[in-house]
């Protein structure tokens, strides 16, 4: 009788443990509809950048970036939809997240903020540590807005990038983007493992400058990290851009130590 009053206890409190995952699976659901249904709802982006970095190993990183439009009138900002029609980021990737996010800025009269957000599991430093003597190429997308003062409007660009792996540090011996026009090229030599990567060139008159990461779990012990991402900023005369970058590796060389 004992026996079987605790397989009853125990059979109710599996009960209950279900129907409270259910329950819990059901409201996030319903979050993630209000996010789709809503133009810009309060903590959506928040919430969607954060999501998969308690699901996974490791460490996150994320990265954000955007353009502030001044006296911001509904014309400009009104068709967000049409902004972002057959943007992606990375198809192949499989550690990172992005989306795109807009908000006011409480001390300036009829300004936002617009851009986009990267999220991903970034790769710790022993994971780069032990992919020393390797060299990695990666490729992949830019997402931003541009804003020259008289209209917001979404672009997207690429990049290539070649990084150097060793012991205490990595180096990014090679970065270019196309974006808007503009070409733009630099590099970051002895960045610490697990520390993120800082680019800045100028050219035509602008000025780039961006901060990154290497983002995943390599398929083997001594690979370098599949993918990278980040953010970036151009700034001109009366031209402003903002937005995040990401890639995935596309080949690499080097010998085990």
């Amino acid at each position: 009788k004992a026996a079987a009053k605790k397989k009853a206890a125990a059979k109710k409190k599996a009960a209950a443990k279900k129907k409270a995952a259910a329950e819990a699976k059901k409201a996030e659901e319903e979050k993630t509809e209000e996010c789709d249904e809503e133009e810009n709802p309060d903590g959506c982006d928040k919430e969607r950048s954060l999501a998969g970095a308690w699901m996974q190993d490791g460490t996150s990183s994320s990265f954000a970036g955007g353009v502030v439009i001044e006296r911001a009138g509904l014309l400009q900002v009104a068709d967000q939809a049409a902004l972002l029609e057959g943007l992606e980021l990375c198809r192949s990737c499989r550690f990172l997240e992005w989306g795109y996010f807009t908000e006011q800025i409480p001390t300036a009269m009829n300004s936002l903020r617009m851009g986009f957000w990267v999220n991903g599991i970034a790769a710790t430093s022993a994971q780069l540590s032990a992919a020393a003597t390797k060299q990695a190429r990666y490729s992949g997308d830019l997402l931003g807005m541009v804003w020259d003062g008289t209209q917001a409007r979404a672009t997207q660009g690429d990049f290539r990038s070649t990084v150097s792996f060793g012991v205490a540090n990595y180096s990014v011996d090679a970065f270019s983007a196309t974006f808007d026009g503009g070409q733009y090229s630099s590099a970051a030599r002895g960045v610490k493992n697990g520390s993120p990567f800082r680019l800045q060139d100028a050219a035509s008159g602008r000025n780039f400058t961006a901060r990154g990461n290497l983002f995943g779990h390599p398929q083997a012990v001594g690979q370098p990290p599949p993918e990278m991402a980040g953010q970036f900023s151009i700034t001109g005369n009366n031209y402003q851009a903002g937005g995040v970058f990401g890639g995935a590796l596309v080949s690499q060389s080097g010998s085990d130590l």
